[in-house]
């Protein structure tokens, strides 16, 4: 897309964005063409927003392997409750 500096001037935002997400934006200024290209191409990732903490602390390895530990002979148990 090809717009004058003052039409470029008036949608500066929206075109930034459209740049931003791989669309050609072209400006004319005094005769000569100015072409606007991010520095880094945007990735589809890149608009991810994290979700809220829960709150939950973050497990050691060895609270992990005691949980572990703990679901397996808790399933050990229905297994057995449920064959017996």
């Amino acid at each position: 897309m090809t717009v004058t500096i003052s039409e470029f001037r008036k949608s500066l935002f929206q075109l930034v964005e459209k740049a931003g997400e791989g669309e050609k934006i072209e400006f004319t200024y005094k005769g000569q063409i100015y072409t606007v290209v991010p520095q880094k191409k945007r990735s589809r990732l890149d608009g991810l927003v994290g979700l809220p903490s829960t709150g939950f602390p973050v497990m050691t390895a060895e609270d992990f392997e005691k949980f572990r530990r703990e679901e397996a002979e808790a399933w050990d148990r229905h297994l057995d409750e449920e064959w017996a």
